[in-house]
Order: C-alpha cells, then sequence, then structure tokens
C-alpha cells in the first residue's frame, strides 16, 4: 500500500466531524469523553512528530533511555489533562502540540538528570526507588503498543520517512517551530539566522512534508 493509501485509511478511522472540525478536535473531545478510538488516534496521530523530537533532543546525551519510552511517559502524563486544554484561535493542533512537547522535553531533562547524577555518585537525589510512582505503570496497554509498533517500524512510519527526504536544516526548523511550537524569534536565535529565513524554510518544509502525506498532522501545524 502506498503512503497516500495508508493515510486515507487512517484518517477513514477517524471519528466523524458533523460541523467539520478538524480531526485533532474531535478526537480531543472524544478522549476528554472517554472514547477510547478517539484517544488511540491521537496517539498514533501524534507519536511518530513526538518519536522525532525526542530523537533529535536525546541523541547521544541520555545513554540507555530509547525515544519510545520517552514518548509513553508523555503520553502517561498528557492524556489525564487533557481536559484543561483549551484552543487557541478556535484551532487545537498547535494547543496539543505544545502540551506534548514541553511534557517530552520535560522528561528529557529529567533523564539527563539522572544520567549525570549516576555519573557523579549522587544515588540519594532521587528518592527512594521502592516508593516512587512509575507514570507507565498507568498508561493504558492499548496506547503503549500502540508507541511501541511506531517506533519499531521505522521503515513503515510514514512521518520518519518524510522527515528524511528533508534537509538537515528543515528537520531541525520542523521540530523546533512545527512540533514544539517556539517562536520564530527564538528559532532564528537558536539557529543565528534571521526571522525571514526562519519563516521561508519552515514554509518549504511543511509544503513538502504536505506533499508527501496529506491528511497527516501536517495539514494542521502552524
Amino acid at each position: 500500500m502506498s503512503p497516500r493509501a495508508r493515510i486515507r485509511v487512517r484518517m477513514a478511522a477517524a471519528p466523524a466531524s458533523s460541523d467539520g472540525s478538524d480531526p485533532t478536535s474531535v478526537c480531543i473531545a472524544g478522549a476528554v469523553a472517554g472514547d477510547t478510538a478517539s484517544r488511540d488516534f491521537l496517539v498514533e496521530r501524534f507519536s511518530p512528530v513526538l518519536l522525532v523530537q525526542a530523537r533529535y533532543r536525546m541523541q547521544s546525551l541520555v545513554r540507555g533511555a530509547e525515544p519510545e519510552d520517552v514518548v509513553q511517559e508523555t503520553w502517561a502524563a498528557a492524556l489525564p489533562k487533557l481536559r484543561d486544554l483549551r484552543p487557541r484561535d478556535g484551532r487545537w493542533t498547535p494547543v496539543l502540540l505544545k502540551f506534548l512537547s514541553v511534557i517530552l522535553l520535560r522528561a528529557v531533562n529529567e533523564l539527563l538528570r539522572r544520567s549525570l547524577r549516576r555519573r557523579g555518585g549522587d544515588v540519594g537525589r532521587g528518592g527512594d526507588p521502592a516508593t516512587a510512582v512509575d507514570p507507565l505503570a498507568q498508561l493504558p496497554a492499548a496506547v503503549s503498543g500502540i508507541v511501541t509498533r511506531l517506533a519499531r517500524s521505522d521503515r513503515g512510519c510514514l512521518v520518519q520517512q518524510a522527515l528524511a527526504r528533508l534537509a538537515p536544516d528543515e528537520r531541525e526548523v520542523v521540530v523546533l517551530r512545527g512540533i514544539e511550537q517556539l517562536p520564530n524569534r527564538e528559532v532564528a536565535r537558536m539557529l543565528g539566522i534571521d526571522d525571514s529565513a526562519v519563516t521561508r524554510r519552515f514554509q518549504r518544509a511543511m509544503q513538502r512534508l504536505r506533499d508527501l502525506l496529506p491528511g497527516s498532522v501536517f495539514d494542521e501545524m502552524e
């Protein structure tokens, strides 16, 4: 099955909307109401880009940690709080992306802190492991399974394939500007380029991703 056909199948599985709302808006409302199909659709739709963010942020900084574990931890923390989200200018995707990316960054930073403590021989600051609460223990098995499947089938992951066709500087701006929803000015400062260059690079990358993955989450990014 071609990438376009796979996207159409996944979109057909999304809960229907009677008012023309985008799939993310419909599924957030459904997930908050306890609909597991809506929850699973959100996880499948957003986990590939979260895996991209995790790989970009972790790279070689955190040894012995897997991006899929960070993404699962992100969902474990995020799913119970979906009801607290509010749309921005009537749009849900930028809000959810920012929410998820902030949680993921916190998880990566915590992994880095633990790694540094282990290297420094400080094992007492993390608390008593016997009484610590594992957030992954609260994650539904279906959600964990979706993330694991997506993470372990890179060849079959359409998002990974599409991003691989972008230039490295385009992939970087997709993570910073698109997934993490950082302002243009902040991205420009981080990359050492001007605001207009960030805009051009981001728009070019988004157009390519939308052409490669019609109906995907990239259609809803801004």
